[in-house]
């Protein structure tokens, strides 16, 4: 979420002084997805202007280290869309305590870019486990990468549920990706639109949200506006007034 007022004030600002810092792309096919800069992007393009410089690099591990500096969120996010991420998430194995198990059984949970396969995923797996003897694996579940249009109802309730809930109608709304693996993917496939938001606080502490981890925790200022937004969000879709 992006303040329109912060972007309109870089804007003016730009028409005066230019954009002394590139910002970051890398290549996918025949086009270009923006890495860092999505501010100094859209005052541009308020500001009129129809080039921007920008500065190509791979997403490698040397630029997801230097995003982590400011921002370890941006890291973080960085380092799981840019590469197949392999995650042990339970094992298993043994009866008894004093007795070397037979078999040891390891779940993992991995995460796919949108060209990565089952057949890539077998690939892969086969290189990492090669020459491990005894070692047999199974592929229990592949979701297929998927999404809604931004641009619907839901959208519309969504951000007047918001503005009430936070008290601001200056926010610029933005479609995102999430490495997440979310129920999406069944109501998704059933035609139902279908979106990962919460109704967090813009002025929260983005650190203070962690999900699925033994330290899961959520900012007060976004559990009040997170609530505030769902009850909203009901009553219109619902059509009560």
């Amino acid at each position: 979420m992006f303040h329109e007022a912060e972007i309109a004030s870089l804007a003016e600002s730009l028409k005066a002084h230019d954009i002394l810092q590139p910002i970051l792309v890398r290549r996918v096919g025949d086009q270009y997805q923006l890495i860092s800069g999505e501010r100094r992007l859209r005052a541009a393009i308020k500001a009129g202007g129809s080039t921007i410089a920008a500065r190509l690099r791979t997403a490698d591990d040397r630029l997801v280290a230097e995003l982590n500096v400011p921002s370890p969120r941006v890291g973080s996010m960085l380092r799981a869309l840019s590469r197949l991420v392999l995650t042990p998430t339970m094992m298993s194995g043994g009866i008894k305590s004093n007795s070397v198990p037979e078999e040891i059984r390891l779940t993992c949970d991995i995460r796919t870019l949108p060209f990565q396969d089952e057949e890539y995923v077998r690939r892969q797996l086969d290189e990492a486990f090669e020459g491990i003897d005894g070692l047999e694996y199974e592929i229990d579940y592949m979701s297929v990468p998927n999404s809604s249009e931004f641009e619907t109802e839901l959208t519309e309730s969504i951000k007047k549920a918001q503005a009430a809930a936070i008290g601001r109608d200056d926010i610029q709304w933005v479609p995102a990706i999430s490495n997440g693996f979310t129920d999406s993917r069944f109501t998704r496939n059933l035609g139902i639109i279908t979106y990962g938001f919460s109704g967090s606080h813009p002025d929260d502490d983005p650190m203070l949200s962690r999900a699925h981890g033994t330290d899961e925790s959520v900012g007060i200022a976004s559990l009040i506006s997170g609530t505030r937004s769902m009850l909203a969000i009901a009553y219109d879709m619902c059509g009560a007034r």
